[in-house]
Order: structure tokens, then C-alpha cells, then sequence
């Protein structure tokens, strides 16, 4: 499959989901119900890596997608770092954001997984400051 989900710490506050080469809308959805499902487990904040390094493609009507994608997204979802995302990804994910305010609310882009961990760390030392 081009997609994987899993947890990418013990402490499950990090989900990483993974999309390679060609992929369907089948295995988008599959991503964000497995998400929603692991999100489901816990009661704190969680946030999520997508790793779009490995793929270029964009299935046929990603966009209608979105309003789906909406109505899955749990309460506890955090913010959703895209690493590697070339910029037909970085298009269609702004679009997304109009009829996905809650799945796209805090959406971020960087190159590397290493930024993304240090980005979410940033993110997480900010909330502790301010509580």
C-alpha cells in the first residue's frame, strides 16, 4: 500500500502518516480514518507528520476530499506538519483549507523530518510557557 499510519512515539502524541508514489483517494481516506481512529485513543493534543517526500502524484478529485476529510477530523488534532510537499500539494492544501477549516487549521510545510520534529517541538515548549 502507498500509505502507512502509525504512532511515532510511546508517549502518542505524534501520528506520522506516510503517502509513496502513486496513491488513490481510497488510500487518502484510509490515512485519515486510521488517523482519526489512533487520535481517538487518548485524551490529550495530538500532532501529525505527513510525509510527502516520496511522491509527485495528486489523484483525480483530491479536492472534493476535503469536506470528508472535515468531518473526521477529531478535537484533539493539533497541528499537521507536511514534510516535503511540492507545491501542486502546497496549492491543493491551501484550497483545502476553505472547505476543511478544522482538518487544515494549523497546517505547516517544511523539507525534512527534522524540521518537522524541531517545528512541533517549538510549537509544544510555546504552549508550556504560556500555560
Amino acid at each position: 500500500m502507498p500509505a502507512t499510519v502509525d504512532w511515532a512515539n510511546e508517549e502518542k502524541t505524534l501520528v506520522i502518516q506516510r503517502i509513496d508514489g502513486d496513491w488513490t483517494m481510497a488510500d487518502y481516506f484510509e490515512v485519515v480514518h486510521k488517523s482519526a481512529e489512533l487520535l481517538k485513543t487518548v485524551d490529550h493534543q495530538v500532532d501529525i507528520i505527513v510525509d510527502l517526500s516520496t511522491t509527485n502524484y495528486v489523484p483525480q478529485n483530491v479536492i472534493s476530499g476535503a469536506t470528508r476529510t472535515e468531518s473526521v477530523v477529531p478535537p484533539n488534532q493539533r497541528m499537521v506538519v507536511f514534510v516535503g510537499a511540492k507545491m501542486i500539494h502546497k496549492l491543493l492544501l491551501s484550497l483545502g483549507k476553505r472547505l476543511a477549516p478544522r482538518a487544515a487549521h494549523n497546517q505547516h510545510f517544511v523539507t525534512s523530518m527534522e524540521e518537522a520534529h524541531a517545528l512541533i517541538e517549538r510549537f509544544q515548549l510555546a504552549e508550556v510557557e504560556e500555560a
